[in-house]
């Protein structure tokens, strides 16, 4: 319902039984953080200001801040026992019939009891009894004549009354309506007007041996006060006078505005990430509808919305206007009839890293809302990039099944590239002295990895005259700052002809890492020389080493294996004189 703009108006409005169970929102709204506070009392009559045992008539009643009170004329007719504030203690009214007197006083000591007063008998209402002439159809019950201020316009207005009717079995109800009125015009905020004959917030009560219906109400909607103040004016759809005898007590005008609470979902963010703030509309504890509400989240300076914000609500007519790069949302919804609460969230980022902080002073342009005082934190983290490269070799050939790299036999390299950064790496490429390898994935978010692997190449007898295979590689990937990430791996297979592993070091396959160890390729004295010679008689053993080298952070790691070369194998490689065989 739309804002009033007029700084006085008067309030009417329909109450309904005990006011409507809570649900939680629909859509799948996020789980509220805070409890729905009860609605605000910004006022209160009890009628029970300087009255002792003499009845007065509602006219004559002057509240605690000096309320007054009037009513159309027929509802302050005395002779019909009505418009007359009275309790159970209370002496007779003149005017009003003996009879029709002690059922005013069964009634004022049920709404004590309803009330909870420690002596009901005491307690006052005003009377509605319609002894036995009818009454205009929607006359005004009761109005208050002087405004009631808020203090600040933009709020939700709702009520409570206290009612009692008797005669209920085969007679006319009273049946009770309040609205809003701004100037001449009525604004009715429930459907249906309350019947205390037949209300679920109704209880029994049987009082001097008159049976008689009692509760108390409380709206089951609110009303969006543009302006400051307020007046109340209650009416009676009932004209029959056969029936319809009733009283109230206890009129409350409740301050029932929602409020506003942050929250950020999700982990920590990286500068270039989004993070998902969540808005939760906490509606009170009453449940009533609230229509019309609106409100600018303002962003802290560095935290603009997303360039894809996703923005969604579970607010009915809910509407989200958030634009990529501003520092503002523009939200305006309603919360329907028993809903908890309901959920704003949208996706916001920042290009510099920092905390940054929404609180009550990030709600602005408030319409119909509160904030719960409640502030949310998020921090985006500086980018890191660091990449990280391992490698093995594996034989997908072994033409003589020694499990070793010789001539005829078939090899390829395996990497695995770890992104040991906090930010998603892109196009990932891995370029070797082997040619291109070919990678499982391009894209590795934080912590993720990919295998990377070369196509199957021969053993050469350049590899055999170079002892073994020297494979290099380099890994590039590019930031979301465009910036190019790289890492370094190495590892020299050894080529040793016919080869039989004698007492390894370290249980591993030739040509693949040994995390614990920490190995340099060997060089001068300690490397292996480049040919053993041989003659036909004579075999010779020599000991050579299976190295890997990996840069970037990567493990390094190494084998040592002995290896016997047989004289039929000789013939692919020049023979050196044996005495520099045996110098080597």
């Amino acid at each position: 319902m739309a804002a009033l703009s007029t700084s006085s108006i008067t309030l009417l409005l329909a109450l309904s039984a005990g006011g409507p169970a809570l649900a939680s929102p629909p859509g799948g709204g996020a789980v509220p953080v805070t409890a729905p506070a009860a609605p605000r009392l910004v006022f209160h009559e009890g009628f029970e200001r300087g009255m002792g045992t003499t009845p007065v008539s509602l006219v004559d009643y002057v509240g605690p801040r000096g309320e007054t009170y009037t009513a159309d004329p027929a509802w302050l007719d005395v002779t019909q026992c009505n418009g007359i504030v009275i309790s159970h203690d209370s002496r007779a009214a003149e005017g009003c019939r003996a009879g029709d007197n002690l059922l005013l006083r069964g009634l004022a000591q049920a709404l004590g009891e309803v009330e909870g007063a420690d002596d009901p008998a005491s307690n006052h209402v005003v009377s509605a009894s319609t002894a036995n002439r009818a009454v205009p159809a929607g006359a005004v019950q009761l109005a208050s004549v002087e405004a009631t201020s808020l203090g600040v316009g933009g709020r939700f207005v709702s009520f409570g009354v206290d009612a009692a009717a008797r005669a209920c079995r085969g007679h006319a109800h009273p049946l009770l309506d309040f609205s809003l009125v701004d100037g001449d015009v009525e604004h009715p905020v429930s459907t249906h007007p309350i019947d205390p004959c037949t209300d679920p917030a109704s209880a029994d009560h049987r009082v001097d041996g008159d049976d008689i219906r009692a509760g108390s109400f409380v709206s089951d909607g609110a009303f969006l006060v543009g302006g400051d103040s307020f007046r109340v004016v209650l009416r009676n759809a009932q004209s029959s006078a056969d029936g319809n005898d009733g009283a109230i007590d206890n009129l409350r005008v409740f301050d029932s505005t929602p409020s506003v609470e942050p929250r950020f979902a999700g982990s920590s963010p990286v500068v270039g990430d989004v993070a998902r703030l969540v808005l939760t509309v906490h509606n009170t504890s009453e449940g009533g509808a609230k229509h019309g509400w609106a409100f600018t989240e303002s962003l802290p300076e560095g935290l603009v919305v997303a360039a894809d914000p996703h923005a969604r609500t579970s607010c009915d007519a809910g509407h989200v206007g958030a634009e990529a790069g501003t520092g503002s949302v523009r939200v305006d919804g309603d919360l329907a009839i028993g809903i908890t609460s309901c959920t704003v969230s949208f996706d916001v980022g920042s290009s510099l890293p920092g905390r940054y902080v929404v609180d009550s002073t990030s709600v602005t342009d408030r319409l119909g809302v509160d904030t719960t005082g409640a502030q949310a934190a998020v921090v985006f983290a500086a980018e890191v990039d660091d990449l990280t490269m391992d490698v093995r070799s594996a034989l997908t050939t072994d033409a003589d099944g020694d499990g070793t790299a010789g001539p005829g036999d078939d090899i390829v390299f395996e990497h695995t590239v770890v992104n040991r950064g906090n930010a998603t790496l892109t196009d990932l490429t891995v370029e070797s002295t082997d040619g291109p390898m070919s990678c499982e994935t391009t894209v590795l978010a934080s912590g993720a990895s990919s295998s990377c692997r070369s196509a199957p190449r021969p053993v050469r007898q350049a590899d055999v005259d170079a002892d073994g295979i020297r494979h290099e590689a380099v890994a590039e990937a590019t930031s979301r700052t465009g910036a190019v990430v790289s890492a370094r791996a190495a590892l020299f297979v050894p080529i040793l002809g016919v080869a039989t592993p004698i007492e390894p070091v370290s249980p591993v396959e030739a040509g693949q890492a040994d995390a614990s160890s920490t190995v340099a390729e060997p060089a001068g004295a300690d490397r292996a020389p480049s040919v053993l010679a041989f003659t036909g008689l004579d075999a010779r053993l020599a000991l050579v080493s299976a190295v890997m080298v990996v840069l970037a952070g990567s493990a390094v790691g190494a084998v040592r294996f002995g290896v016997r070369r047989s004289a039929d194998r000789c013939d692919r490689a020049a023979v050196p004189d044996p005495q520099e065989a045996r110098a080597g």
